[in-house]
């Protein structure tokens, strides 16, 4: 009040507001803070952090760089730069950024761990590996240690299951951040997996204030305004699966949103969507926040969540609550442990009478498949012969094609019986990187298996890839994960 262009005092109020969750007003005391002295790297530095927070990615990103410019040698700029730049989807660029942070503080755990986060999107498991356990060197991080975990599954690395499994009784379940979604496939009790859920829940949006209580209209629109929510709308399995049924949407009882936070691709699926909605918004830019007081400004009825815990997933939105009904449906088929969250779309393979316990969404079962599919979808009509594909000509073809941190070593064991006891068959799998090729080969070795009957099918255009399934006699599928868009 007493000197309103006073750099220090509007920084350390952004501090303040910034703790008790006021993004906002944050932000705007560091926006005044750095116009009133615009070569304080601490004030910018402060503007990126409540930008980042608000989803403003790109701001974010200018500010971390403008402090790199006032300050070279600021290793948490070049950690939070990363950070930014990595939501972008700008995977390269981040890990320069991320590099750099290590190596101007090599103490720091967090900068081995979120670089650890770039090389594991980057699908660099073995180097993820050796960060997160390089951060794990200096700090005791739950989620570190799921990393791991998560990332060995991706390389069917075996090694350190035994010693692995023994940590889930308690890993993610104490008060440290664990995604859920890493252990799906590693842990197979329901139970934890919802005590996860919760716990993540909790400390990633027990600070969002849920903006109007969950209501329902006095009566019912004439129109349900439907929104969906994803950042998935392009050539991507979840859209492979639901692309018809957003055309098939009844238009003169429901008006179709999408709201979209991922990348917007001028691909086939992306204009599909865009053709079979009523509006679609562009929510890249928008921090969480923002884009729940958009879905209530648009009156949206039902809010249906397509991504959970998967990759880009936004949980915030529904925590701070986008409409008076919220549904979690299709690309996270496990309980969110979110309270806003209100019903989970499944069916009674999906989730049997008895496991209704362990979910905290209700749920709404659908009398059949829960799974919608494209009955139009096209398949290539040229199939390769068996040769083409690199299989042998004659003998039993085994397949399973899901991704293979689904396959642990209770599957292989199985899988490896049934070569050994069906004469000539082989087993194709999908060639994800070349360590899990290296590591499956040896570990059949290990069971008595000649290497050369796993075969590994390169990736195709998804109309070839379902034409070659013809070559195939015998799907199988994983435990903890099922196959989902595969199987179909």
């Amino acid at each position: 009040s007493l000197a309103s262009d006073y750099g220090e005092a509007l920084c350390n109020r952004g501090v303040a507001l910034q703790r008790l969750g006021k993004l906002r007003e944050a932000a705007n005391s560091y926006a005044r803070a750095v116009e009133a002295e615009p070569e304080d790297g601490n004030a910018h530095y402060g503007l990126g952090t409540a930008q980042r927070e608000l989803g403003l990615q790109r701001q974010a990103a200018a500010s971390f760089q403008r402090v790199i410019e006032l300050q070279p040698d600021n290793a948490a700029a070049y950690n939070n730069l990363g950070n930014a730049l990595q939501y972008l989807g700008r995977l390269d660029v981040a890990l320069r950024a991320r590099t750099k942070a290590v190596k101007l503080d090599p103490d720091s755990a967090d900068a081995h761990y979120n670089l650890g986060h770039t090389l594991f999107e980057l699908e660099r498991y073995p180097q993820a590996i050796a960060s997160y356990s390089a951060a794990l060197s200096l700090l005791e991080l739950d989620d570190a240690r799921a990393k791991i975990m998560d990332a060995r599954a991706r390389i069917c690395d075996w090694s350190q299951r035994r010693i692995d499994d023994q940590r889930l009784s308690t890993l993610g379940l104490g008060d440290e951040l664990v995604s859920p979604f890493g252990l799906l496939a590693i842990d197979a009790d329901p139970h934890r997996q919802k005590l996860r859920a919760e716990s993540y829940a909790r400390h990633k949006f027990g600070n969002h204030r849920e903006m109007t209580p969950p209501t329902r209209p006095s009566s019912r629109p004439d129109k349900l305004r439907i929104a969906y929510f994803s950042s998935d709308f392009h050539n991507h399995a979840t859209m492979y699966l639901m692309i018809k049924m957003f055309e098939l949407h009844d238009r003169e009882r429901f008006a179709i949103h999408a709201y979209s936070y991922g990348p917007d691709q001028d691909d086939e699926m992306g204009r599909r969507l865009k053709g079979g909605v009523d509006v679609f918004h562009d929510v890249r830019d928008m921090g969480e926040r923002a884009v729940a007081e958009l879905a209530q400004s648009e009156h949206i009825d039902i809010a249906v969540d397509l991504k959970g815990y998967t990759q880009h997933g936004r949980m915030g939105i529904f925590a701070h609550r986008a409409a008076p009904i919220q549904i979690s449906y299709l690309g996270y088929p496990g309980t969110l442990g979110l309270p806003t969250m209100d019903y989970l779309l499944a069916d009674s393979t999906v989730v049997p009478d008895a496991d209704q316990t362990h979910f905290t969404e209700e749920v709404i079962y659908l009398p059949h498949s829960y799974q919608v599919n494209d009955r139009d979808r096209e398949i290539a009509l040229q199939c390769p012969t068996r040769l083409e594909a690199g299989l042998p000509e004659d003998g039993f073809v085994f397949c399973c094609f899901n991704n293979t941190y689904k396959v642990s070593p209770v599957e292989f064991d199985i899988w490896m019986r049934l070569l050994v006891g069906v004469e000539d068959s082989v087993l194709w799998l999908i060639a994800t990187n070349e360590h899990v090729e290296r590591n499956l080969r040896s570990e059949a070795r290990e069971r008595g298996v000649d290497p050369d009957r796993i075969i590994f099918a390169g990736r195709l255009p998804l109309p070839e890839h379902l034409a070659r399934h013809q070559l195939a006699d015998l799907f199988l599928d994983t435990f903890n994960v099922n196959a989902h868009t595969t199987a179909s």
